[in-house]
């Protein structure tokens, strides 16, 4: 799918006037590492704890802010955002609830408003995540394959977007459950005389998609937004058949592993395998792609796309003092038209660096700087959130 903005909230965090609940009456209970390290396999507490007590002692932060980001493709973004919180400060192992709202408009005449929302249920049984979303985003197309770059056309597709996908926990940080996409694109606006103007594509004349999707995962971060240690491990089969509505019926197989492991008190090594797969009749807009400011750094988003895209990368995360740290990144990546084309091909490689700051003390969530290069080309990123 076409990508969308890499958005940085960078501004003062307010937190809400509700004050933390106290352990033991005389001091504020902190998370620590052990605590969190129950993040996802923590034992049954008492089930008779009422939906007014856990609703008390909830702390919730709430941002009111501008946005601000930057990514190759884009150029400049701004516009305006809002951003909560929600953690129970009596049990860190449950993890933290958010919400938000962004509307950003970039230097290159793009458009982004986007709602989005997680939740997750007492003591992590369950999550659900979703979002709808409008984006009008300038890109360019340098056609399908590994080979591709001898055609650069811009193009600026518009998307509206309804994702909905639901997951309860079975054992020890395993998670099922499913979901539902709807994406609509048009091309309002394709550079003349090339491929998508003339139709040779398919989806050069938009697309319409409806899907279903199955997911199962194995969970054991103790952080969602950058953990320390566990691992990560998401299975996603989509499936958008003419039946449901999709004007193109195909298929999409998605592997996504982490791991994550605190090597000192201050740093951290994170790493990620990540495979797509897509059959059928699939428009370019959803072909697998890498590049961008999460996989394959360095290299303009939708760089290389085609029926099967791999990467690998890892990282080194140093903290350096208060809320400041920095990152060493790189790996590689390749697409091809099945699983034996990308692993006969000499992988593209990437690497980087880049600076954290946190946007709270108490909290992991991080605006990031990111630059990354490629033998071919060069990217600078500003995001909230790591890459992975």
């Amino acid at each position: 799918m076409i990508g969308g903005v890499c958005s940085a909230l960078l501004a003062l965090h307010v937190v809400g006037a509700q004050p933390p609940a106290r352990a033991g009456g005389d001091s504020v209970r902190t998370s620590t590492p052990r605590d969190s390290a129950r993040a996802s396999t923590a034992a049954p507490r008492d089930s008779t704890q009422t939906a007014a007590t856990a609703d008390s002692t909830r702390r919730r932060g709430v941002s009111v802010l501008p946005a601000l980001g930057y990514a190759p493709e884009t150029g400049v973004v701004v516009g305006a955002a809002v951003f909560t919180l929600r953690r129970n400060p009596r049990d860190s192992s449950v993890r933290p609830s958010s919400f938000n709202a962004v509307a950003t408009r970039s230097v290159r005449a793009q458009s982004v408003v986007r709602v989005a929302s997680e939740v997750w249920a007492h003591q992590n049984r369950g999550r659900a995540f979703g979002f709808a979303q409008y984006a009008r985003v300038p890109f360019t197309f340098f056609g399908i394959g590994r080979g591709s770059g001898a055609v650069e056309e811009d193009f600026t597709p518009e998307t509206v977007t309804l994702y909905a996908e639901a997951q309860r926990r079975f054992g020890r940080g395993w998670y099922v459950g499913g979901g539902t996409e709807f994406a609509r694109l048009t091309l309002p606006r394709v550079e003349a005389g090339g491929a998508l103007a003339a139709d040779t594509i398919l989806g050069s004349r938009g697309s319409r998609v409806l899907s279903m999707l199955a997911l199962v995962s194995y969970d054991t971060r103790e952080d969602v937004f950058q953990p320390r240690r566990g691992q990560f491990v998401q299975f996603t089969l989509l499936g958008a058949p003419r039946a449901l509505g999709s004007e193109f019926g195909h298929g999409r197989i998605t592997v996504d592993a982490r791991g994550y492991r605190a090597v000192t008190r201050r740093a951290v090594v994170a790493w990620q395998a990540f495979a797509d797969h897509v059959d059928g009749d699939v428009p370019f807009d959803r072909l697998a792609t890498i590049g961008g400011s999460a996989i394959a750094r360095g290299y303009l988003a939708g760089r290389f796309r085609d029926r099967e895209a791999v990467a690998l990368q890892g990282e080194w995360r140093q903290a350096i003092r208060g809320r400041l740290g920095v990152v060493l990144f790189g790996g590689a990546a390749q697409v091809g038209a099945g699983t034996g084309d990308v692993f006969r091909a000499t992988p593209l490689p990437f690497g980087g660096g880049g600076v954290r700051w946190r946007l709270q003390p108490n909290e992991r969530l991080a605006v990031r700087i990111d630059y990354g290069f490629t033998r071919d080309s060069r990217g600078f990123y500003l995001a909230v959130g790591e890459a992975f």
